[in-house]
């Protein structure tokens, strides 16, 4: 059998060289991103192949090991900058972890047992927590989740710790929350594994619907990497993993199918139908994960099949109910989810805005990463153009927020009309001022960025992702009756959005135009709400209630929906 030589770690593979060695290195748990899922279009998949003192790059996806060969891995530079929590002391007076102590006397009736003795005191003792206990007397202590015993622990066995988890399509934040001391011990952040799959849900739930066992293994990439990481934590400070509680995990519904280890086939097949909300407490292990005794794990329920716990989470953290004013809550992403309250009636939506705004399908596209340009500014009168690259580094790509940048100058200057349509520098006079900023590749005009440049089909493909959600946004408004003007705060929330400034998303009408005063930057809610639910019973209860309130609008169903997206496509 042909072996692969991992030169990154000295690690041997062998193969019988039917899969690919994009397959080969996933099943022995490499990670290799692969947006396209390993249909070969977004040729991201690089390896380099060493044969002495040559080296031959393909991409992974393709190339089947027919013989021996040494292998090595292309250094990305990834961006590790990724939003986790802003909350770091909290009051834990609410909190659904609760903790009793009693100091057991040496009782010698042998007319009852240790368990009558306990619940006495403690209340009804489960097995899980029967076969855990250290039963003796001296001092213990019962700790409670939601008013249910969970375990009896020994006299230096009394901290409570919890962890809150955001599951999102590119990245996972981790916030380990110490309850005895009311503070975050640590944040983690790291970038999804499952990206192995594919970069956005679609390309994840067609791999599940290929083979079954790719469900299997996506599930098995979150929980391990959560696990890691928590563990990393726990190592580091010393802690006792026996006192991990619970973990709140919150994620898109597609995330949290698979993290459940549950088909999300249906959510692409119509009617999309959801197979659960998923609000369920449920032993940490029944997905896979090995942590305390007790660890727990709680899942906030979904809105939709497409507007899922993160969104929830989101408003529940930001206490949409209880904010006497219209409220509109956007996460802006490759699906972009909307919540929108007009008086006292909510509602939400889905819109496929599409994986450019991640970089995909543009020319010179990436994640935020080391060398990716991540904003721009023309100067009309000077012909200079100020390039701002993630690491100040030599620009070799360029990220959803620089695409946006590039636009906003772009329409600024003339360079592209309402239309999306990209002047023709043949078009232009000899002392046309905005010649320095445009340029021609294979015959055809392209925005000049340096090193880089933009398309017209790269323009096109952000004009439909803007023309998805503003659609979006307009039928809500529609359906509501409400007008932008009446829109009292604008509320942007995820990873994606916090790096987009009010101008670029205003400049380029993908958000209503209205005061720069009404917008505001949340960050990540969806951790933030986990945590929240941690903290307050009242939170955690009333993500039910919340998620009934709130009446999804199918865009596709709506009668208007093709002439808004039409109508929306323009930069205007």
């Amino acid at each position: 059998m042909p072996k692969i030589h991992i030169l990154s770690d000295d690690n041997v593979i062998k193969t019988n060289g039917e899969k690919t060695l994009l397959d080969v290195l996933r099943d022995n748990g490499y990670f290799i991103e692969a947006p396209c899922n390993g249909m070969g279009t977004c040729k991201k998949c690089k390896v380099k192949i060493i044969d002495g003192l040559s080296e031959e790059t393909v991409l992974s996806c393709e190339y089947k090991v027919d013989k021996d060969i040494d292998l090595a891995f292309f250094d990305e530079g990834k961006a590790e900058n990724l939003l986790t929590s802003d909350i770091d002391n909290f009051d834990t007076s609410d909190s659904v972890l609760t903790m009793k102590t009693h100091v057991f006397e040496d009782n010698r009736d042998t007319d009852s047992s240790w368990e009558d003795e306990y619940e006495k005191v403690f209340g009804h003792i489960s097995f899980n927590v029967l076969k855990n206990t250290n039963f003796s007397k001296g001092e213990k202590h019962a700790i409670y989740l939601n008013n249910e015993l969970i375990a009896i622990r020994d006299k230096n066995d009394d901290k409570i710790y919890a962890a809150a988890v955001d599951i999102g399509t590119t990245s996972v934040a981790i916030s380990l929350l110490d309850l005895s001391h009311g503070k975050v011990i640590e944040r983690a952040s790291f970038v999804n594994p499952q990206i192995s799959f594919g970069l956005d849900v679609l390309s994840r739930m067609s791999a599940a619907i290929d083979l079954k066992e790719n469900l299997y293994k996506m599930q098995e990439q979150i929980t391990k990497a959560i696990e890691e990481a928590i563990l990393k934590i726990f190592k580091k400070y010393k802690l006792d993993i026996d006192s991990l509680y619970e973990i709140v995990f919150s994620a898109n519904s597609v995330m949290m199918h698979i993290l459940m280890g549950v088909d999300p086939t249906s959510l692409g097949i119509a009617p999309y139908k959801i197979v659960s909300y998923f609000n369920f407490e449920i032993d940490a292990k029944e997905i896979g994960m090995k942590l305390g005794k007790y660890t727990k794990a709680f899942t906030i329920p979904s809105i939709s099949s497409y507007v899922g716990a993160d969104i929830l989470s989101g408003v529940n953290h930001i206490d949409i109910e209880h904010i006497d004013k219209n409220i509109m809550f956007i996460d802006i992403g490759t699906n972009t989810e909307l919540v929108l309250k007009y008086k006292d009636h909510y509602y939400a939506s889905s819109c496929a805005a599409g994986p450019a705004l991640e970089g995909m399908n543009i020319e010179f596209g990436s994640r935020a990463e080391l060398g990716a340009i991540e904003n721009v500014f023309f100067d009309l009168d000077s012909g200079n153009k100020n390039i701002v690259v993630i690491g100040k580094e030599k620009a070799k790509s360029i990220c959803g927020s620089g695409v946006l940048a590039a636009i906003r100058e772009a329409l600024k200057i003339g360079l592209i009309d309402y239309r999306g349509r990209l002047i023709k520098l043949e078009d232009l006079d000899e002392d046309d001022k905005r010649r320095p900023f445009l340029k021609e590749v294979d015959g055809k005009t392209v925005i000049d960025l340096g090193d880089i440049y933009m398309t017209k089909k790269d323009i096109r493909n952000i004009q439909l992702s803007k023309s998805a959600i503003m659609s979006g946004i307009v039928l809500l408004f529609n359906k509501l009756g409400m007008s932008a003007d009446e829109v009292d705060d604008l509320f942007i929330a995820g990873q994606f959005g916090y790096h987009l400034s009010k101008d670029m998303l205003l400049d380029t009408y993908f958000i209503p135009k209205i005061s720069e005063e009404k917008i505001s930057y949340l960050k990540n809610t969806s951790l933030d709400g986990a945590i929240s639910v941690v903290l307050s019973k009242k939170k955690r209860e009333n993500l039910l209630s919340l998620s009934k309130k709130i009446k999804f609008l199918e865009l596709s169903y709506d009668e208007n929906y093709q002439k808004a997206f039409i109508d929306c496509s323009y930069f205007k």
